[in-house]
């Protein structure tokens, strides 16, 4: 249909309004597309009321003197561009454009309805809508461009599930450094599965880059051929100056026939082991700070001296940047704010130290923020770091498998552990399936919660065992208290299969927290191929274990 879009909005708990509900509709030649949504309202059983519409054809045959009144030639007439002619979104977008150059020239320039809007009925909601990309061309701009354009600017966000197969498919279609018309179609269709918009679809691939750049910069070391794939990957998904703040921070090593380097650009940044440069000594484990140009030397040795590594390029794992007023037009900067990086002031960094040298004493006063424990190394040898909106499997071992969070936080609040089981459409089906202090264990003792000190937090899973209707078991973090996830002092998440088995790590503190108090850290979902898989998640809300009890379609009950 030209101009009108059914569908249903959003009200997360006691069923959805028609997208209609309080609107006027405004479609060229509107009493033809009233038939069209009069056929679709009357197969799903619905009768509203009369809704008031608004026909920019009748205005144009009053407004414009044209030899024709079709879409097209209107536009025309009134310098509006419409692309994608004949398909829906196509021209409802030229519809809306067309609109304001219509009114502005009626003589009151404004248009009146005597009637009131209509409130549609509530109805339960059986699927979400869906979005379709058609007609796509590479042009100059690359497939990415021409997707975007085709699909609505926004719809719904993005269910996690959509939002990870979307991701997958986007991996696989860049793993050679090229992407073909067959891949950007795929991936449409699958945005299009998922009901993504534009905006939907370019919050994902940020989220793919921002990876990348995470893989790329987990040593702090950045090679000119790790930039150059950076870049490579940014071109392709159609935001070339996206890895313009990076810099490179190593020499190109010395490659040996045994690691030779792709002379295609791989979408993937990878260095191959025997070409990695290696550093003497251990890896510094404390907080990553980024400093700007004019910040003084002083002020960096002393935070050296707390135990801060200084990092020279901006990911999201950093604990903060610090900046003088001089430099706040660095981009460097820029990118750390959009990364959602702490930025401080560097006449307010003193307080930072304070909290780093409280962490670092072995014994504080009572004023003092708490000391974070002693723990190994997040990722030992052999082991796998994973970055936000990576998934990997957990290999053909069934069985018990181990979920080890570790947290801690600055301030007064405790950190509290749970765990959803979930069905396919992510709904608590079983309320018994919610894992936390006060119920730690599932009916069958398939899912057990431990806690081993108040920072340190296990879930005993027994893979084989869950009922089939479980679909995924999603591990959130919530705080008992004033204190927001902005105080993480240091946090990550330890999946332990089994000894043959590396652990994978999850390090979870530094992403985009602010008021947030509770987060989602990752979820484990079957795969079709009845094998689970670890999806590194950290979607904070602000609304704590209320919100996310809601989230999953339970009632959260008066006075908890």
């Amino acid at each position: 249909m030209n101009g009108v879009w059914v569908g249903f909005g959003n009200d997360p708990k006691i069923g959805r309004r028609l997208r209609l509900d309080g609107a006027i509709v405004v479609a060229h030649n509107a009493s033809f597309e009233e038939r069209f949504l009069r056929a679709e309202l009357d197969q799903l059983g619905i009768g509203p009321q009369p809704i008031p519409a608004l026909c920019t054809l009748e205005m144009a045959r009053n407004l414009l003197p044209c030899p024709n009144h079709r879409l097209q030639t209107c536009c025309d007439s009134l310098g509006v561009a419409l692309t994608d002619a004949h398909s829906a979104l196509g021209d409802a977008r030229a519809t809306a454009r067309m609109l304001p150059a219509l009114i502005r020239r009626t003589e009151r320039r404004a248009i009146t309805f005597g009637c009131p809007t209509p409130t549609m009925p509530r109805y339960q909601v059986l699927a979400r809508p869906r979005t379709r990309a058609s007609g796509m061309r590479k042009g100059d701009q690359g497939w990415i461009a021409s997707m975007l354009t085709k699909l609505p600017i926004t719809t719904t966000p993005a269910d996690p599930l959509d939002a990870e197969t979307y991701l997958d498919a986007l991996a696989e279609a860049l793993s050679d450094g090229k992407l073909t018309g067959e891949e950007a179609r795929t991936l449409a269709q699958i945005a299009g599965r998922g009901g993504l918009g534009a905006t939907e679809v370019a919050s994902l691939h940020q989220r793919f880059l921002d990876g990348l750049r995470d893989i790329a910069l987990a040593d702090d070391i950045l090679t000119a051929q790790e930039l150059r794939e950076l870049h490579h990957a940014a071109h392709l998904l159609n935001v070339p100056t996206y890895f313009d703040d990076l810099t490179v921070t190593a020499s190109e090593p010395e490659l040996t026939a045994a690691a030779p380097i792709d002379p295609m650009p791989s979408a993937v940044p990878r260095r191959p082991a025997a070409a990695r440069p290696v550093s003497e000594g251990t890896t510094p484990a404390g907080p990553r700070v980024w400093f700007s140009p004019s910040v003084s030397p002083d002020l960096i040795v002393e935070f050296d001296t707390a135990g801060a590594v200084t990092a020279r390029n901006i990911t999201r794992t950093l604990r903060a940047a610090i900046y003088e007023p001089e430099d706040v037009h660095d981009p460097k900067l820029a990118r750390a704010k959009l990364l959602g990086v702490d930025l401080v002031p560097a006449d307010a960094a003193r307080a930072m130290l304070r909290l780093l040298s409280a962490s670092r004493t072995p014994t504080r006063s009572s004023d003092q923020f708490p000391q974070a424990p002693v723990r190994p190394s997040p990722a030992p040898l052999g082991g796998r770091v994973l970055a936000r909106g990576e998934r990997m499997g957990l290999g053909a071992s069934r069985g018990a498998t181990t979920i080890e969070v570790r947290a801690h936080l600055a301030g007064s609040s405790e950190i509290d552990m749970c765990a959803f089981g979930v069905d396919g459409d992510r709904t608590l089906t079983e309320e018994r399936y919610f894992i936390f202090y006060n119920q730690p264990t599932s009916p069958q003792d398939e899912i057990r919660l431990e806690i081993a000190d108040p920072g340190t937090h296990r879930f005993v899973v027994d893979l084989d065992r869950l009922p089939l209707w479980l679909d995924r078991i999603v591990i959130a973090l919530t705080v008992d208290g004033p204190d927001p996830l902005a105080n993480l002092l240091d946090a990550d998440l330890h999946i332990i299969v089994d000894t043959a088995h590396p652990t994978i790590t999850f390090p979870f503190a530094s992403y985009e927290y602010t008021t947030e108090r509770a987060v989602i850290i990752a979820e484990l979902y079957r795969h079709p191929a009845d094998v689970w898989r670890i999806a590194a998640v950290a979607q904070g809300f602000s609304g704590g274990l209320a919100a996310l009890i809601t989230t999953f379609g339970g009632t959260v009950a008066d006075g908890r």
